[in-house]
């Protein structure tokens, strides 16, 4: 799983609440399913969220339960980025260029947070990525990898003139 700090979801109204919820929920539900031994509908239930319903069930079971093994840490990873202590004034003072990509039809929660971090980031670029969700860098990676390399040559570009 990526870093989203969804603890910027605190700071919102109440679309950033409701969008906190809504993860929380999520991340509730993979914490139950490891206490109460339900890992392949707690994996599901994470897979269909960030890729669609229906996803998860559709895998061969080799792959189902090779994205079992990840939902301990994708636990945790929720906790931590839910939880996250830094105050979102800090990100003002980030001071390298930053690329904010998210895809078009990405859930509620990450467009909010790639809304934020592009406002609170003085060097940051946002960029939405066409008819891609979630899982943008791979279901459009060439549209993806094309906007990385555009960014990196930009900076490296003028990084060299620099020096």
């Amino acid at each position: 799983m990526s870093r989203r700090p969804f603890h910027l979801l605190h700071e919102l109204d109440s679309e950033g609440h409701e969008a906190l919820g809504e993860i929380s929920a999520i991340a509730g539900a993979i914490h139950d399913g490891l206490i109460n031994g339900s890992y392949l509908s707690a994996t599901a239930r994470f897979i269909d969220y960030w890729t669609g319903a229906g996803t998860f069930n559709a895998m061969k079971p080799e792959l189902q339960a090779a994205l079992v093994r990840f939902l301990p840490k994708a636990s945790l990873d929720f906790h931590a980025l839910i939880h996250e202590s830094m105050p979102a004034s800090e990100y003002a003072r980030f001071g390298f260029p930053v690329l904010v990509l998210r895809g078009e039809f990405a859930p509620v929660p990450t467009r909010l947070i790639a809304r934020e971090l592009v406002s609170r980031v003085p060097a940051a670029i946002g960029t939405i990525v066409p008819g891609a969700g979630h899982m943008g860098p791979l279901t459009h990676a060439d549209l993806v990898a094309d906007r990385l390399i555009r960014q990196i040559l930009s900076h490296d570009t003028a990084g060299s003139r620099a020096a």
